[in-house]
C-alpha cells in the first residue's frame, strides 16, 4: 500500500529552510489629538478642529479647570481666562458656568 504524504501546515516551511514564528510588535500610538490645548500667564486657549468637537469645561476649584474635549482629559491650575475656538464642523460647547474665571467662546472661525 502506497504512503501519501501530506501537505505540509502553512505555519511550518519544507525541509533545509528556516521555521519562522510569526510575532506581534505593538507601535506607538497614532493618537490625532483633534483638539489642541495652550496655556500660558493664566490664559487657557482650546483650539478644535474643521471636524466636529465635543468640548467641555468644569471648574473644580478657583482657577482649577477641567477640560473633556473628544476624547481627551486635561486640567490646569491657575487659569484666569479660557478663550475658545471650536473652528468649523458640528461643535459643541458646554461649561459648568464658571464662576471665577473669564469665559469666551467666538462664533466665528
Amino acid at each position: 500500500m502506497p504512503k501519501f504524504r501530506q501537505k505540509p501546515s502553512s505555519r511550518f516551511v519544507r525541509r533545509g529552510h528556516r521555521v519562522r514564528k510569526f510575532r506581534l510588535e505593538s507601535l506607538e500610538s497614532r493618537d490625532c489629538p483633534a483638539v489642541t490645548f495652550g496655556f500660558e500667564g493664566g490664559v487657557l486657549n482650546i483650539t478644535g478642529d474643521d471636524q466636529r468637537n465635543v468640548i467641555e469645561i468644569f471648574q473644580s476649584a478657583d482657577k482649577v479647570v477641567e477640560i473633556r474635549a473628544d476624547a481627551e482629559r486635561r486640567t490646569f491650575g491657575g487659569v484666569d481666562e479660557v478663550f475658545i475656538k471650536a473652528l468649523g464642523g458640528n461643535d459643541t460647547v458646554r461649561s459648568s458656568k464658571p464662576k471665577e474665571i473669564g469665559f469666551f467662546v467666538p462664533f466665528s472661525g
